[in-house]
């Protein structure tokens, strides 16, 4: 399911030539520009005629390019068009003009529709546009705090904010889901694929026995470009929690959690996450693992930062750690015991003088985005957009 939202604008702008009033013939203005939604691909628009003897209408659209295109024409007295060339999670906008040899008329107001699902413009909850959702759907978070604890149900959609579609990392830490102590603030639980994505938003207050930010059973998501700090648990995995998961985190804050018991950032079990470009720092917990606790499974984690807290194995299970900062040392190609020279204990940018700058893995797939060495930390890597 994917919900179309309707805009208006009132400014009009000249086609070429504008209607003559001394010409034999006349173009004027179409109005009442509306569309109708056949299915998630096609739209079909239709128009007020209030021309005499017009040739016909030309219809334009725009999308995220911001560039009117000609997508059609049709003749005198017709005042349908269904476009079929639709993609998802687009913004659209239309207009025509009418047409009589050289003569163009003014266009209709532009309406547009978009194929986000917009919180809180269309549902005032993310939840509830979660339940409304259907697969490879985005939802779309307009900047603000959002007191609530969200389950993906299965569903293999794109949560994210405004960072999404303008890449301005201020979206980041300015659409925030805060789950008010009352249970962990996100759920994967039903089988989610890495199409099941997280981006671009903060996670705080989280409060659950296990995972105050972040739970993760059974699932495998996409977690990337996201502030996770200030959740506890009452057990294990202050930031986040995974058990028969295999998440993918990438680019991802993780500070300030704390557990109870073990694995104050994240704890793992039975579990195969891919962390990469990530800082963890400065969590806690009052039994083992303050950064990271693995129970089992195999971990990977590459060009990131582990400072202020630990790594800590409980009972099995295989952590492959390269070109990367751990606090205390790990072995493992590239790995640095280096302060990583933060701007500040909340900034957590690389001071130019930091031993993680040009210190990530070497391959060129890592190279930042301006072509150099890959930075180690959330900072570093390429099409990162913070």
């Amino acid at each position: 399911t994917t919900l179309f939202i309707l805009f208006s604008c009132t400014e009009k702008q000249p086609f070429n030539n504008f209607f003559d009033p001394n010409a034999d013939l006349e173009a004027l203005a179409p109005s009442n520009l509306e569309y109708e939604i056949i299915d998630i691909n096609t739209v079909k628009l239709s128009w007020k005629d209030n021309s005499v003897n017009e040739e016909g209408f030309v219809i334009e659209r725009k999308n995220y390019d911001g560039i009117w295109t000609q997508i059609g024409t049709v003749g005198e007295n017709i005042t349908e068009f269904i476009d079929s060339d639709i993609s998802n999670n687009l913004n659209y906008y239309y207009r025509v003009c009418a047409f009589a040899q050289e003569i163009h008329s003014e266009y209709t107001e532009e309406i547009g529709y978009s194929t986000y699902i917009l919180v809180p413009q269309s549902f005032s909850s993310i939840q509830t546009a979660i339940n409304f959702a259907d697969n490879d759907d985005v939802i779309l978070v307009s900047p603000g705090t959002y007191h609530e604890n969200i389950n993906y149900n299965g569903k293999n959609i794109i949560i994210t904010s405004l960072f999404f579609t303008t890449q301005d990392e201020s979206y980041i830490s300015s659409t925030i889901i805060d789950g008010n102590n009352n249970d962990s603030v996100v759920k994967f639980q039903n089988n989610e694929t890495q199409a099941a994505k997280l981006i671009g938003l903060t996670i705080t207050n989280g409060a659950a026995y296990r995972g105050g930010g972040i739970y993760c059973s059974s699932s495998n998501p996409t977690i990337k470009n996201v502030i996770i700090s200030n959740n506890s648990a009452f057990g294990y995995g202050g930031g986040i929690y995974c058990n028969h998961s295999n998440p993918t985190i990438k680019n991802v804050i993780i500070s300030n959690n704390s557990a109870s018991d073990n694995g104050g950032g994240i704890y793992c079990t039975d579990s195969n996450p891919i962390i990469t470009n990530c800082n963890i720092s400065n969590n806690s917990a009052n039994e083992e693992g303050t950064g990271l606790c693995m129970n089992s499974g195999t971990i990977t984690i590459l060009n990131s930062i582990f400072w202020n807290n630990v790594i800590y194995i409980t009972y099995s299970g295989t952590i492959t750690i390269t070109y990367s900062d751990i606090e205390g040392g790990h072995a493992g190609t590239g790995n640095i015991s280096l302060n990583p020279l933060f701007v500040s204990e909340t900034d957590f940018h690389l001071q130019a003088n930091s031993p993680c700058i040009n210190a990530g893995n070497p391959a060129s797939e890592y190279n930042d985005e301006d072509g150099s060495r890959n930075d180690m930390g959330v900072y570093g890597g390429p099409n990162v957009n913070w």
